[in-house]
């Protein structure tokens, strides 16, 4: 069984970089347009505005292609289970059409052929 490692022994391969107080994204690497609050850093006001609007864009923008494709889909479903019932009811009228026309009745036709050779085929 493992040993369990407290969080300063674990090994972090990329560097963790801090984010701002006001809008979560992380903080640039250049220290241009960041306010410093003495406990947090934030970005300036603009800057968190323009990221959350772009955020909010791109959101948006998965959420209408999620939708597109749920419609699609659920379009699609209807068409296959019509054509799922069109076909079932094609079998069954076939199936009943075979069944008539065997003159040794419908046990013959249960293996998929005519078993006393009568020369139907299903």
């Amino acid at each position: 069984m493992e040993e369990e490692r407290t969080p300063a022994e674990v090994r972090v391969d990329r560097p963790v970089r801090p984010a701002c107080s006001q809008c979560g994204f992380p903080l640039d690497e250049y220290n241009a347009g960041l306010r410093h609050f003495g406990t947090h850093t934030a970005h300036v006001e603009w800057y968190c505005t323009q990221r959350m609007r772009a955020q909010i864009a791109q959101l948006t923008a998965a959420l209408k292609k999620a939708n597109e494709q749920a419609e699609h889909f659920e379009r699609e479903w209807y068409l296959r289970v019509d054509e799922i019932e069109r076909l079932q009811g094609e079998a069954l009228r076939f199936d009943r059409e075979l069944r008539k026309a065997c003159p040794h009745g419908s046990q013959c036709m249960a293996r998929g052929s005519c078993w006393r050779k009568c020369s139907l085929k299903a």
